[in-house]
Order: structure tokens, then C-alpha cells, then sequence
């Protein structure tokens, strides 16, 4: 069975559940799982390596792939005084993609005549599929 990322979420629950804190380290690499090998950048899946290689971000180490991809997200956390850099950060379950609210139709029209809603505050795509049909 495949839960793709949602393996993730179920782990980091099922610790929490337990009462067990979880962090992410951007200073190391993933240890090897018992019976699996070492983590390399090279045993990434294409997609994963291809979106990487496109943000110029085939760097050693979680922090300085994350620097090239997203500084700002480093120096805001430095901003309130937790340097990434130099500790694990600790993880948290939250409702990032529990978005919309904002009822639609097939065109964005929301019920106000002339306002369109698109994107996470309706729960859509960029464009409605119409939209992009078009």
C-alpha cells in the first residue's frame, strides 16, 4: 500500500500520540533506514531530483538546499530568535492544505455579482478548469 506522503503525517502522529516530540534536523541527512541504503541525492526519484536540479538546489545538506530554495524562510525563523543552522526544528501537525471556505462556481464567481475567488481561499486550482479551457 502506497501512502506517499501521508506516511509522513501518520508517523509524526502516531509519536505525538505517545507523547513524544519529533524535529526536523536541516544539518544532516536522512539516517538509513535498517536494511536500506545510505541516503544520497543520487537514489531520488527523477521528479524529486529534476525539481531540486530546477531550483538549483543539488547541495549536500538540508539547510543548504533550503538556503537556495527558500532564504527568507531561514532568516524569518532567525528573526524570532531559532537559528536553523544550529538546532533541529521541532515538527508539528497542522492544517496546511485544509484550505477554501469561499463557496464557488465552475467560472470562480463567488455569490457577490463581479467578485471572483481563486486559488486556496476557494479551495480551487490557480484558475477554475473552465477558466483554463477557455
Amino acid at each position: 500500500m502506497d501512502f506517499g506522503s501521508s506516511l509522513l503525517d501518520m508517523a509524526v502522529a502516531q509519536e505525538q500520540q505517545h507523547g513524544r516530540r519529533v524535529f526536523m534536523d536541516f544539518n544532516r541527512n536522512p539516517e538509513a533506514v535498517p536494511g536500506d541504503l545510505p541516503f544520497t541525492l543520487d537514489r531520488l526519484d527523477d521528479d524529486v531530483r529534476a525539481y531540486l536540479e530546477n531550483n538549483d538546489a543539488l547541495a549536500a545538506s538540508p539547510i543548504e538546499r533550503l538556503q537556495r530554495m527558500n532564504p527568507l524562510s531561514i532568516s524569518l525563523y532567525k528573526m524570532h530568535g531559532y537559528d536553523l543552522t544550529a538546532q533541529p526544528l521541532q515538527f508539528a501537525m497542522n492544517n496546511q492544505h485544509m484550505n477554501g471556505g469561499i463557496e464557488v462556481d465552475i467560472w470562480g464567481q463567488t455569490s457577490l455579482p463581479g467578485c471572483f475567488a481563486v486559488g486556496e481561499v476557494a479551495g480551487t486550482p490557480a484558475l477554475p478548469d473552465q477558466a483554463v479551457r477557455r
